[in-house]
């Protein structure tokens, strides 16, 4: 196992801490929003190990914890929720069906890579998060449900206090996006994608946090639109996984996390024929 990496901006009297897993953990982006009262959770760890260690910090800011939210049914974000059964654990309720429907078969998949450090409990959110603003201890979110991107659906999180989006996967950051689901047309992603981020470019976030990679400010939503409109050229020309894998890294020598090409590469080019 390697070493956890963990970050904090503070802003205007709220602290998110994003913590982040090291590459064997596909270097997801796990977050605590910290108020002056509580913490709420975003999304956990894909492996047992990094997830202890990720509650283990919460619980040493010394406030409690009112609740965990998954964003999007994909296992890095929700595979460890095994240990946070003690919390109430929301999600959209297309996520919820998903972990529901496929949960066992994503368990399963991500337990022949990694063994035993991949949970054998499928845990399932309990309680709905829709569209639409919320408030815990005085902090204001936004929550905004995405479709046909990363994910067939996910869900954003805008603080517009502190002109934050916690966009988790519908945006990267240095990390090879994962491009392997298709719209619930059969088409590539990457066109719908691309029409998404372009609507958050008109809320002039200072801060953007990504679900993999650095947070840093609204830069990346042209940076990862670029990235979208490249891969999909190179998905259509390649006539093979490895071949995209192979000119994927070579336009993007300094991404990182290149299993994520290789789920791409299997799903698309292998999986579905």
């Amino acid at each position: 196992m390697h070493a956890c990496e963990k970050k904090v901006i503070k802003k205007d009297g709220i602290s998110i801490h994003i913590f982040v897993s090291p590459i064997d953990g596909e270097m997801v982006n796990s977050i605590i929003v910290e108020s002056k009262n509580s913490l709420v959770i975003i999304d956990v760890p894909l492996l047992r190990p990094y997830s202890l260690e990720f509650r283990n910090y919460a619980e040493q800011i010394g406030k409690p914890i009112d609740r965990v939210i998954v964003t999007h049914a994909h296992p890095d974000h929700w595979a460890s929720l095994e240990h946070y059964k003690d919390i109430p654990i929301y999600s959209t309720l297309e996520t919820k069906k998903e972990i529901k429907e496929l949960g066992d078969w994503m368990l399963g998949y991500h337990r022949q890579i990694h063994g035993s450090l991949i949970s054998d409990e499928k845990v399932v959110p309990e309680h709905i998060i829709d569209d639409g603003s919320f408030t815990i201890d005085g902090v204001t979110y936004t929550a905004m449900k995405v479709f046909d991107t990363e994910y067939k659906s996910m869900l954003v999180l805008d603080i517009p206090k502190i002109k934050t989006l916690i966009a988790q996967d519908m945006i990267y950051n240095k990390v090879y996006l994962f491009l392997g689901e298709k719209t619930s047309s059969g088409e590539l992603c990457c066109d719908n994608w691309i029409k998404e981020i372009e609507k958050y470019k008109l809320n002039n976030y200072e801060t953007i946090i990504p679900g993999h990679g650095e947070p840093t400010d609204a830069s990346l939503l042209d940076e990862n639109i670029k990235y979208l409109k490249a891969a999909k050229e190179i998905i259509i020309s390649s006539k093979s996984g490895e071949e995209f894998k192979t000119k994927i890294m070579e336009e993007y020598p300094e991404y990182r996390v290149p299993f994520l090409l290789d789920m791409t590469a299997y799903l698309l080019y292998e999986a579905n024929g």
